[in-house]
């Protein structure tokens, strides 16, 4: 798999993803709410590379299982990220 990148996601700000969860059970869509680029870290060989947050929104009013979890976007982008509950309607992905 390839790295992901902040431009797989920007221009997918305010979509909504279908969900896989862990197990392969579909969960409630997540809608891409944030993205935020972070500084990489301080090391030869990591400098060059891209490092952002995503936080996606639900509905499902309790808070998910972090894992890995399948996105599918609306134009059949698919990912597999490691998504951790922030809150009862927040997940967050951060790629370091």
């Amino acid at each position: 798999m390839d790295r992901p990148q902040l431009s797989d996601f920007e221009a997918r700000k305010g979509q909504p993803f279908q969900i896989l969860n862990p197990e392969g059970q579909p969960l409630v869509p997540w809608i891409l709410h944030s993205l935020k680029s972070l500084a990489p870290p301080d090391e030869d060989g990591l400098r060059d590379l891209q490092c952002f947050t995503l936080t996606f929104r639900h509905e499902a009013n309790e808070i998910l299982p972090q894992g890995i979890h399948t996105l599918t976007s609306e134009d059949h982008f698919q990912i597999q990220l490691f998504a951790v509950p922030f809150r009862n309607d927040e997940m967050i992905v951060t790629i370091n």
